[in-house]
Protein backbone atom coordinates (compact mmCIF):
# COMPACT_ATOMS: atom_id res chain seq x y z
CA UNK A 1 0.00 0.00 0.00
CA UNK A 2 1.28 3.32 -0.81
CA UNK A 3 2.11 5.94 1.41
CA UNK A 4 -0.06 8.35 -0.30
CA UNK A 5 -3.42 6.55 -0.30
CA UNK A 6 -5.33 9.44 -2.03
CA UNK A 7 -3.28 9.46 -4.67
CA UNK A 8 -1.91 12.45 -4.60
CA UNK A 9 2.25 13.48 -4.98
CA UNK A 10 3.86 13.63 -1.45
CA UNK A 11 3.80 17.47 -0.30
CA UNK A 12 0.42 18.17 -2.69
CA UNK A 13 -1.97 19.51 -0.48
CA UNK A 14 -6.21 19.52 -1.03
CA UNK A 15 -6.11 23.04 -2.21
CA UNK A 16 -3.70 22.28 -5.09
CA UNK A 17 -6.83 19.52 -6.05
CA UNK A 18 -8.48 21.20 -9.28
CA UNK A 19 -12.16 20.74 -8.78
CA UNK A 20 -13.85 18.56 -12.05
CA UNK A 21 -10.55 17.58 -12.75
CA UNK A 22 -10.40 14.26 -14.55
CA UNK A 23 -9.07 11.03 -12.31
CA UNK A 24 -7.57 8.40 -14.72
CA UNK A 25 -8.23 4.92 -13.54
CA UNK A 26 -6.15 3.31 -11.12
CA UNK A 27 -4.49 0.60 -13.69
CA UNK A 28 -3.32 -2.84 -12.44
CA UNK A 29 -3.12 -6.05 -14.53
CA UNK A 30 -6.21 -8.32 -15.19
CA UNK A 31 -5.55 -12.22 -15.59
CA UNK A 32 -7.80 -14.77 -16.89
CA UNK A 33 -6.05 -18.24 -15.99
CA UNK A 34 -7.12 -20.71 -17.82
CA UNK A 35 -6.57 -24.95 -17.78
CA UNK A 36 -7.27 -27.80 -19.63
CA UNK A 37 -9.06 -25.34 -21.89
CA UNK A 38 -11.11 -23.67 -19.25
CA UNK A 39 -11.66 -20.70 -17.29
CA UNK A 40 -10.02 -21.30 -13.70
CA UNK A 41 -9.66 -17.80 -12.52
CA UNK A 42 -9.21 -14.33 -12.54
CA UNK A 43 -6.80 -12.40 -11.13
CA UNK A 44 -6.04 -8.92 -10.34
CA UNK A 45 -2.13 -7.99 -9.89
CA UNK A 46 0.12 -5.67 -9.76
CA UNK A 47 -1.66 -2.43 -9.02
CA UNK A 48 -0.88 1.18 -9.19
CA UNK A 49 -0.57 3.89 -6.24
CA UNK A 50 -4.34 4.04 -4.64
CA UNK A 51 -5.70 1.49 -6.05
CA UNK A 52 -8.47 0.01 -4.34
CA UNK A 53 -11.43 -2.68 -6.04
CA UNK A 54 -13.96 -4.58 -5.61
CA UNK A 55 -15.50 -8.00 -7.68
CA UNK A 56 -19.53 -8.03 -9.40
CA UNK A 57 -20.94 -10.89 -11.22
CA UNK A 58 -22.24 -9.90 -14.79
CA UNK A 59 -24.02 -11.91 -17.42
CA UNK A 60 -22.41 -13.00 -20.96
CA UNK A 61 -24.04 -9.82 -22.52
CA UNK A 62 -22.64 -7.57 -19.57
CA UNK A 63 -25.78 -7.47 -17.63
CA UNK A 64 -24.83 -6.61 -13.64
CA UNK A 65 -25.82 -9.47 -11.31
CA UNK A 66 -24.76 -9.41 -8.10
CA UNK A 67 -21.65 -8.44 -5.93
CA UNK A 68 -19.31 -10.89 -4.90
CA UNK A 69 -16.21 -8.99 -3.05
CA UNK A 70 -15.60 -5.85 -1.69
CA UNK A 71 -13.10 -5.13 0.85
CA UNK A 72 -14.21 -7.95 3.47
CA UNK A 73 -18.11 -8.14 2.19
CA UNK A 74 -18.87 -11.57 1.02
CA UNK A 75 -23.09 -12.35 0.37
CA UNK A 76 -24.52 -15.16 1.34
CA UNK A 77 -27.36 -17.70 -0.64
CA UNK A 78 -26.94 -20.24 -2.59
CA UNK A 79 -25.39 -20.38 -6.66
CA UNK A 80 -27.05 -18.52 -8.92
CA UNK A 81 -28.65 -20.24 -11.59
CA UNK A 82 -26.87 -18.81 -14.40
CA UNK A 83 -23.44 -19.05 -15.74
CA UNK A 84 -21.65 -15.45 -14.55
CA UNK A 85 -18.55 -13.69 -15.44
CA UNK A 86 -16.77 -12.47 -12.35
CA UNK A 87 -15.60 -8.81 -12.93
CA UNK A 88 -13.30 -6.56 -10.84
CA UNK A 89 -13.91 -2.81 -10.81
CA UNK A 90 -10.85 -0.90 -9.90
CA UNK A 91 -10.60 2.62 -8.64
CA UNK A 92 -9.67 5.87 -9.84
CA UNK A 93 -6.37 6.84 -8.58
CA UNK A 94 -7.19 8.15 -5.88
CA UNK A 95 -8.68 5.15 -4.68
CA UNK A 96 -12.39 6.11 -5.15
CA UNK A 97 -15.29 5.10 -7.28
CA UNK A 98 -17.54 6.78 -8.90
CA UNK A 99 -21.34 6.70 -8.24
CA UNK A 100 -24.59 7.57 -9.75
CA UNK A 101 -27.17 8.04 -7.66
CA UNK A 102 -30.73 5.80 -9.55
CA UNK A 103 -33.43 7.75 -8.25
CA UNK A 104 -31.78 11.87 -8.48
CA UNK A 105 -28.82 10.86 -10.95
CA UNK A 106 -26.12 12.78 -9.62
CA UNK A 107 -22.69 11.77 -9.44
CA UNK A 108 -20.43 11.60 -6.53
CA UNK A 109 -17.25 9.45 -5.41
CA UNK A 110 -16.29 7.13 -2.35
CA UNK A 111 -14.11 4.41 -1.26
CA UNK A 112 -17.22 2.84 0.18
CA UNK A 113 -18.98 -0.16 -2.25
CA UNK A 114 -20.84 -2.47 -0.33
CA UNK A 115 -24.14 -4.57 -0.97
CA UNK A 116 -26.17 -1.55 0.57
CA UNK A 117 -25.09 2.88 -0.70
CA UNK A 118 -27.01 5.87 0.55
CA UNK A 119 -26.96 8.50 -1.63
CA UNK A 120 -25.00 11.41 -0.40
CA UNK A 121 -27.17 14.50 -2.18
CA UNK A 122 -30.81 13.07 -1.53
CA UNK A 123 -30.55 9.78 0.91
CA UNK A 124 -31.90 7.53 -1.29
CA UNK A 125 -31.13 3.65 -0.30
CA UNK A 126 -30.32 0.76 -3.12
CA UNK A 127 -28.12 -1.93 -3.83
CA UNK A 128 -25.16 -0.85 -4.74
CA UNK A 129 -25.12 -2.05 -8.39
CA UNK A 130 -27.67 0.75 -8.69
CA UNK A 131 -25.17 3.42 -8.54
CA UNK A 132 -23.20 1.39 -10.98
CA UNK A 133 -22.04 4.92 -13.27
CA UNK A 134 -22.75 4.44 -17.33
CA UNK A 135 -18.95 4.15 -17.54
CA UNK A 136 -18.42 1.39 -15.80
CA UNK A 137 -21.66 -0.41 -17.25
CA UNK A 138 -19.59 -0.20 -20.57
CA UNK A 139 -16.30 -1.26 -18.91
CA UNK A 140 -18.53 -4.87 -17.59
CA UNK A 141 -19.26 -4.75 -20.89
CA UNK A 142 -16.01 -4.46 -23.10
CA UNK A 143 -14.91 -7.34 -19.96
CA UNK A 144 -17.45 -9.46 -20.51
CA UNK A 145 -16.82 -9.56 -24.01
CA UNK A 146 -12.91 -10.20 -23.83
CA UNK A 147 -14.06 -12.84 -21.13
CA UNK A 148 -15.67 -14.69 -23.59
CA UNK A 149 -13.01 -14.45 -26.61
CA UNK A 150 -10.57 -15.97 -24.31
CA UNK A 151 -12.53 -18.99 -23.82
CA UNK A 152 -11.89 -19.77 -27.46
CA UNK A 153 -8.06 -19.19 -26.90
CA UNK A 154 -5.60 -21.93 -25.73
CA UNK A 155 -3.26 -19.61 -23.76
CA UNK A 156 -3.76 -17.40 -20.89
CA UNK A 157 -4.93 -13.80 -21.61
CA UNK A 158 -3.24 -10.74 -19.81
CA UNK A 159 -4.96 -7.48 -19.92
CA UNK A 160 -2.41 -4.27 -18.81
CA UNK A 161 -5.08 -2.13 -17.83
CA UNK A 162 -1.91 -0.07 -16.57
CA UNK A 163 -0.76 0.58 -20.42
CA UNK A 164 -3.95 1.13 -21.62
CA UNK A 165 -4.76 4.09 -19.53
CA UNK A 166 -1.22 5.37 -20.35
CA UNK A 167 -2.26 4.95 -24.38
CA UNK A 168 -3.20 8.12 -26.81
CA UNK A 169 -5.39 5.28 -28.35
CA UNK A 170 -7.10 3.90 -25.00
CA UNK A 171 -10.48 2.48 -25.59
CA UNK A 172 -13.25 3.84 -25.16
CA UNK A 173 -14.55 1.52 -22.12
CA UNK A 174 -11.28 2.43 -19.92
CA UNK A 175 -13.37 4.83 -17.67
CA UNK A 176 -11.87 7.92 -15.83
CA UNK A 177 -13.40 9.79 -12.83
CA UNK A 178 -13.81 12.84 -11.99
CA UNK A 179 -13.40 15.28 -8.84
CA UNK A 180 -16.02 17.31 -7.11
CA UNK A 181 -16.17 20.07 -4.71
CA UNK A 182 -16.19 18.70 -1.36
CA UNK A 183 -14.07 15.65 -0.17
CA UNK A 184 -14.41 14.96 3.75
CA UNK A 185 -14.34 11.62 5.71
CA UNK A 186 -17.29 10.65 7.63
CA UNK A 187 -17.30 11.47 11.38
CA UNK A 188 -19.51 8.35 11.89
CA UNK A 189 -17.83 5.92 10.17
CA UNK A 190 -14.69 7.20 8.45
CA UNK A 191 -16.04 6.75 4.85
CA UNK A 192 -14.33 8.63 2.11
CA UNK A 193 -16.90 11.00 -0.06
CA UNK A 194 -16.17 13.58 -2.91
CA UNK A 195 -19.23 15.44 -3.71
CA UNK A 196 -20.83 18.91 -4.83
CA UNK A 197 -21.58 21.30 -2.36
CA UNK A 198 -20.71 21.15 1.26
CA UNK A 199 -23.67 19.57 2.51
CA UNK A 200 -24.10 15.76 1.99
CA UNK A 201 -24.80 12.47 4.03
CA UNK A 202 -22.26 9.54 4.35
CA UNK A 203 -22.89 6.30 1.70
CA UNK A 204 -22.06 4.01 4.22
CA UNK A 205 -23.95 5.52 7.51
CA UNK A 206 -26.23 7.89 5.93
CA UNK A 207 -25.34 10.55 8.02
CA UNK A 208 -25.10 13.73 7.29
CA UNK A 209 -21.85 16.17 7.44
CA UNK A 210 -23.81 19.04 8.81
CA UNK A 211 -21.99 19.92 12.24
CA UNK A 212 -18.82 19.45 11.06
CA UNK A 213 -19.41 21.54 7.75
CA UNK A 214 -21.40 24.62 9.88
CA UNK A 215 -18.84 25.03 12.43
CA UNK A 216 -16.01 24.92 10.39
CA UNK A 217 -17.66 27.70 8.58
CA UNK A 218 -18.25 29.88 11.69
CA UNK A 219 -15.15 29.07 13.39
CA UNK A 220 -14.16 30.55 10.14
CA UNK A 221 -15.89 34.01 10.62
CA UNK A 222 -14.68 34.63 14.27
CA UNK A 223 -11.77 34.44 13.02
CA UNK A 224 -12.52 36.97 10.34
CA UNK A 225 -13.54 39.03 12.83
CA UNK A 226 -10.45 38.97 15.00
CA UNK A 227 -8.40 39.45 11.90
CA UNK A 228 -10.50 42.48 11.38
CA UNK A 229 -10.90 44.07 14.88
CA UNK A 230 -6.44 43.87 14.60
CA UNK A 231 -5.96 44.92 11.04
CA UNK A 232 -8.65 47.38 10.26
CA UNK A 233 -8.86 50.83 12.14
CA UNK A 234 -11.12 52.91 10.10
CA UNK A 235 -14.49 52.48 11.08
CA UNK A 236 -15.85 52.43 7.24
CA UNK A 237 -13.57 49.58 6.48
CA UNK A 238 -14.98 47.50 10.09
CA UNK A 239 -18.33 48.00 8.58
CA UNK A 240 -17.28 46.74 5.18
CA UNK A 241 -16.01 43.63 6.82
CA UNK A 242 -18.89 43.17 9.32
CA UNK A 243 -21.67 43.26 6.52
CA UNK A 244 -19.47 40.49 4.60
CA UNK A 245 -19.91 38.56 8.01
CA UNK A 246 -22.77 38.65 8.28
CA UNK A 247 -22.99 35.89 5.57
CA UNK A 248 -23.15 33.70 8.83
CA UNK A 249 -27.11 34.39 8.82
CA UNK A 250 -26.98 32.90 4.49
CA UNK A 251 -25.04 29.96 5.85
CA UNK A 252 -27.07 28.83 8.65
CA UNK A 253 -30.17 29.25 6.11
CA UNK A 254 -28.03 26.91 4.05
CA UNK A 255 -27.38 24.46 6.32
CA UNK A 256 -31.08 24.61 7.54
CA UNK A 257 -32.98 24.44 4.04
CA UNK A 258 -30.62 21.47 3.05
CA UNK A 259 -32.08 19.80 6.16
CA UNK A 260 -35.47 20.33 5.74
CA UNK A 261 -35.41 18.79 2.37
CA UNK A 262 -34.49 16.32 4.09
CA UNK A 263 -37.26 16.05 6.69
CA UNK A 264 -39.21 15.62 4.00
CA UNK A 265 -38.45 11.99 3.93
CA UNK A 266 -40.24 10.94 6.98
CA UNK A 267 -43.81 10.31 6.95
CA UNK A 268 -46.29 13.61 6.40
CA UNK A 269 -49.71 14.95 5.05
CA UNK A 270 -49.27 16.46 1.63
CA UNK A 271 -50.46 19.78 3.37
CA UNK A 272 -47.47 19.44 6.20
CA UNK A 273 -45.15 18.79 3.03
CA UNK A 274 -46.13 21.39 1.54
CA UNK A 275 -45.83 23.94 4.34
CA UNK A 276 -42.59 22.52 5.38
CA UNK A 277 -40.98 23.08 1.67
CA UNK A 278 -42.55 26.78 2.01
CA UNK A 279 -40.68 27.04 5.68
CA UNK A 280 -38.39 30.28 5.75
CA UNK A 281 -35.39 30.60 8.47
CA UNK A 282 -35.11 34.30 7.80
CA UNK A 283 -38.35 34.12 9.83
CA UNK A 284 -36.38 32.47 12.80
CA UNK A 285 -38.77 32.49 15.27
CA UNK A 286 -41.99 31.38 13.01
CA UNK A 287 -39.67 29.01 11.92
CA UNK A 288 -38.83 27.71 15.28
CA UNK A 289 -42.96 27.33 16.16
CA UNK A 290 -43.44 25.25 13.36
CA UNK A 291 -40.60 22.41 13.57
CA UNK A 292 -41.81 22.70 17.50
CA UNK A 293 -45.23 21.86 16.39
CA UNK A 294 -44.13 19.46 13.44
CA UNK A 295 -41.67 17.94 15.13
CA UNK A 296 -41.56 18.17 18.53
CA UNK A 297 -38.20 19.96 18.90
CA UNK A 298 -37.31 23.53 19.33
CA UNK A 299 -33.98 24.89 17.40
CA UNK A 300 -33.68 27.83 19.88
CA UNK A 301 -34.01 25.72 23.13
CA UNK A 302 -31.26 27.31 25.42
CA UNK A 303 -31.71 30.73 23.88
CA UNK A 304 -33.57 33.70 25.86
CA UNK A 305 -36.41 36.03 24.37
CA UNK A 306 -34.25 38.95 24.33
CA UNK A 307 -31.45 36.90 22.29
CA UNK A 308 -34.41 35.22 19.91
CA UNK A 309 -35.37 38.82 18.95
CA UNK A 310 -31.77 40.08 18.52
CA UNK A 311 -32.12 37.11 16.09
CA UNK A 312 -34.96 37.95 14.62
CA UNK A 313 -33.50 41.53 13.80
CA UNK A 314 -30.00 40.89 12.77
CA UNK A 315 -31.62 38.11 10.28
CA UNK A 316 -34.18 40.51 8.81
CA UNK A 317 -31.02 43.00 8.78
CA UNK A 318 -29.03 39.95 6.25
CA UNK A 319 -32.29 40.19 3.96
CA UNK A 320 -31.85 44.41 4.12
CA UNK A 321 -28.45 44.59 3.51
CA UNK A 322 -28.54 41.41 0.37
CA UNK A 323 -32.13 42.86 -1.32
CA UNK A 324 -31.79 46.87 -0.29
CA UNK A 325 -28.44 47.94 0.19
CA UNK A 326 -28.94 48.28 4.18
CA UNK A 327 -31.71 50.54 3.38
CA UNK A 328 -34.80 50.22 6.17
CA UNK A 329 -37.90 48.91 4.46
CA UNK A 330 -41.41 48.43 5.77
CA UNK A 331 -41.07 44.68 5.34
CA UNK A 332 -38.19 45.27 7.90
CA UNK A 333 -39.96 46.97 10.66
CA UNK A 334 -43.17 44.77 10.18
CA UNK A 335 -40.80 41.31 10.04
CA UNK A 336 -39.16 42.69 13.59
CA UNK A 337 -40.55 45.69 15.33
CA UNK A 338 -37.11 47.96 15.40
CA UNK A 339 -37.98 51.11 17.31
CA UNK A 340 -33.93 51.88 16.79
CA UNK A 341 -34.16 52.73 13.17
CA UNK A 342 -36.56 54.72 10.84
CA UNK A 343 -37.79 53.98 7.83
CA UNK A 344 -35.13 54.40 4.71
CA UNK A 345 -32.48 54.44 7.25
CA UNK A 346 -29.57 52.82 6.24
CA UNK A 347 -28.48 50.50 8.87
CA UNK A 348 -24.83 50.01 10.63
CA UNK A 349 -23.36 46.96 11.93
CA UNK A 350 -20.99 46.74 14.82
CA UNK A 351 -18.92 44.14 16.37
CA UNK A 352 -20.56 43.71 19.04
CA UNK A 353 -23.40 42.55 17.31
CA UNK A 354 -21.73 40.11 14.74
CA UNK A 355 -19.84 38.73 17.82
CA UNK A 356 -22.91 38.51 19.70
CA UNK A 357 -24.75 36.77 16.48
CA UNK A 358 -22.20 33.75 16.06
CA UNK A 359 -22.77 31.82 18.89
CA UNK A 360 -26.28 32.05 18.69
CA UNK A 361 -26.22 30.61 15.54
CA UNK A 362 -24.34 27.80 16.59
CA UNK A 363 -26.29 27.29 18.95
CA UNK A 364 -29.33 27.05 16.73
CA UNK A 365 -27.42 25.19 14.65
CA UNK A 366 -26.55 22.26 17.27
CA UNK A 367 -30.49 22.23 18.36
CA UNK A 368 -31.40 21.56 14.55
CA UNK A 369 -29.03 18.96 13.89
CA UNK A 370 -30.18 17.21 16.77
CA UNK A 371 -33.51 17.40 16.51
CA UNK A 372 -33.02 16.16 13.23
CA UNK A 373 -31.45 13.09 13.84
CA UNK A 374 -33.13 12.07 16.58
CA UNK A 375 -36.09 11.72 14.37
CA UNK A 376 -33.74 9.83 12.19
Amino acid sequence: MPNNPNGMDIGESEDAREEFEEIEHSGGRVEFVKENGEIKGVQLSNTGGGLRAFQLEASENGELRNIVYSMGYMPDGPPPPEALIPVWIMSDREGLFGRTCPKCRSYFRTDWVTERTACPYCGHWDHCLAFTTENQREFVAQYCKLFLETLARENEVIVDLTQLTLTNNKPQWMYSEERQQNRFDCENCETTVDVLGDYAGCPECGQRNYREVIEGKLDEFERQIQIALDSLAGRQEREVEWEKLLRCVSEFEGMANDLASHLLRFPATLRRKKDLRRLSFQRIVNANNALENWFGFEMLEGISPDDREFMNRMFNRRHVFTHNAGKVDQEYLDNTGDTTVRLNEVIRLRSKEIKRLIPLIRQAAKNLIEGYENIS
